[in-house]
């Protein structure tokens, strides 16, 4: 049993219910962590989800104004991103929408597709970018711009570390520049 997916799953039926019920549960299972780490995840699968429900529910609510759903789902992303914030994150006030990381996420498969062309006897290098792009996929919950940075910060050490060598390095700044970095304003 996965304790953080019970816990997640827990708090997503509460933040469409019951936002006074889901204040209370999310701090008392937060509390049940330790890592850091681990209360992002629970804070971000829960705000992921609340985006969803809230672009879904916006397109056949009747009162959004008046609507308990759209204050409970509107209040539950505040108090995720509150929490976030205290947690160090600095979110910013560009977050991913769940349609733009479905995005980013083809575009950084784009990236592996196009550097395991390039690997031609480079395994350790593919496994290296690979690992780094796959950790990038779980960063959602920061802002557009700190994502954009964490993410030339990724490719530029290893390219002065030696990792990624100058003419790959080149092919790689051209896939960015051309597939994720366009895309993300900020």
């Amino acid at each position: 049993m996965d304790i953080l997916a019970e816990s997640t799953r827990k708090l997503q039926k509460l933040c469409v219910s019951d936002f006074k019920k889901f204040k209370s549960t999310l701090f008392d299972e937060l509390n049940n962590f330790y890592r850091p780490t681990d209360k992002i995840k629970i804070i971000e699968s829960v705000l992921r989800f609340s985006k969803a429900e809230s672009s879904k529910h916006i397109k056949v609510c009747q009162e959004p104004k008046t609507c308990s759903k759209s204050k409970n789902l509107a209040l539950a992303e505040f108090i995720l991103v509150q929490e976030l914030e205290q947690l160090g994150i600095n979110t910013g006030h560009e977050i991913f929408d769940l349609s733009e990381q479905k995005v980013i996420i083809g575009k950084l498969d784009d990236i592996l597709k196009e550097i395991e062309l390039l690997k031609m006897g480079h395994e350790i290098i593919y496994e290296d970018i690979k690992s780094e792009i796959d950790e990038l996929r779980t960063m959602f919950f920061l802002s557009k711009k700190n994502w954009k940075q964490l993410l030339i910060g990724k490719f530029g050490e290893m390219t002065m570390s030696g990792i990624i060598s100058e003419s790959l390095s080149k092919k790689l700044l051209a896939i960015l520049n051309d597939k994720v970095l366009l895309f993300i304003s900020g």
